[in-house]
């Protein structure tokens, strides 16, 4: 749910001071997903803007996308985490970090008691096993209808004056740079900035909640009223043309609502037509990404076998009896789960489970069931 900085930061400080008292980590890599997406730009506004007005120099762009490497590779020449687009950190031992969410699991007055080191990677991080094998790691928001709404619409209407760059990879229609620019303003804007709205964030919370459920009588009643609200004082036949097309709107945006929850909760990406070609665009521009990553620094990764996400929300774990397989590509995609849904016939909220992927250079990836019926089952084999 929407929710203002103060109360998101205050959750968000309690699980990475457990995280961090429990030793479970002492170095972070942060892929933030559309609730968090504001964390990843105030990284590059710190990076490319404060930090650089700070010290005297003009700010530079964004860089949008920022890919991670983590090499297992015993032939690499350089294993673990690398941020080719990122500098070091000065001294000795150069880490990533020092920025703004390194003190987040501080108690107050005991600074570097519990401190964590946070490395951004954005939208994607590859891991490269000790086997040489690619497992993409994503959030996976850019499968959706809305978060990839404004790179669509821009493809349809305006891409001849886009400007856009030359791709590496002939299919490839975007950069995976140009696909986070180009829907920032919606990210940004559903992200955080309703959140901030004060008392518009209660409504559109109270909506948001109303369309996860499928009910969508508080919606078709704004919409109707939303274009004879702009109307309001014109001349009688436009304030009776704007109540005809505040109708026909309810019901399209209504109708459309009901086609997105068919495409957000699929169990599998070939279940529903919008959302698998969505994933192809983005994994165009992944593919794109990796050329790219070669070509300016040198960094080979191979062709992704699998591909770790966790925005729609049915979980699908490493070992499956049945993966899923995206047909083109060949790639094997796994789900991290871990929502709440409503099911038809369903008396309320339920929780489907949730699969934690983990990754060891000796036994490569695997996953643990949460909560799901058939975990016993699937951790036995």
């Amino acid at each position: 749910m929407l929710s203002s900085y103060v109360e998101a930061y205050k959750a968000a400080r309690v699980f990475f001071r457990q995280l961090a008292d429990d030793g479970i980590a002492r170095d972070v890599v942060l892929i933030a997903g559309n609730h968090d997406f504001e964390i990843w730009h105030t990284v590059e506004h710190e990076v490319n803007v404060i930090n650089r007005v700070r010290r005297g120099f003009d700010p530079r762009p964004f860089r949008w996308s920022v890919p991670g490497v983590i090499d297992d590779r015993p032939e690499s020449a350089r294993r673990g985490l690398r941020l080719p687009d990122v500098d070091l950190s000065e001294g000795p031992s150069g880490h990533y970090g020092d920025l703004f969410l390194d003190g987040i699991a501080d108690p107050p007055g005991h600074a570097g008691e519990h401190r964590l080191r946070f490395a951004f990677a954005y939208p994607n991080l590859y891991v490269v096993s000790a086997a040489g094998e690619t497992s993409v790691v994503t959030h996976g928001h850019y499968f959706d209808s809305y978060w990839s709404l404004l790179s669509n619409l821009a493809m349809r209407v305006v891409r001849e004056d886009l400007g856009l760059a030359a791709r590496t990879r002939e299919r490839a229609m975007l950069s995976m740079r140009e696909l986070v620019a180009i829907n920032f303003p919606l990210t940004q804007l559903t992200s955080s900035g309703l959140g901030q709205s004060g008392p518009l964030s209660a409504v559109v919370n109270h909506l948001q909640r109303d369309v996860e459920r499928q009910e969508y009588g508080r919606v078709e009643s704004l919409l109707t009223q939303l274009l004879p609200a702009v109307a309001s004082g014109s001349s009688w036949y436009l304030e009776r043309l704007a109540k005809l097309a505040g109708a026909a709107l309810s019901t399209r945006v209504v109708r459309s609502l009901r086609d997105y929850q068919n495409g957000a909760y699929a169990d599998d990406l070939a279940n529903h037509g919008g959302t698998r070609a969505r994933f192809l665009q983005f994994f165009d521009a992944t593919l794109d990404e990796l050329d790219r990553l070669l070509e300016e620094h040198a960094i080979h990764v191979p062709f992704p076998r699998h591909l770790i996400f966790g925005h729609t929300h049915q979980p699908h774990g490493w070992s499956e009896a049945k993966p899923w397989v995206e047909p083109r590509s060949g790639i094997e995609i796994h789900n991290t789960g871990g929502w709440v849904k409503l099911r038809e016939g369903d008396d309320g909220w339920r929780f489907p489970g949730a699969e934690v992927f983990r990754y060891s250079t000796e036994r490569g990836f695997d996953s643990v069931s949460i909560g799901r019926a058939d975990g016993a089952r699937r951790a036995a084999a």
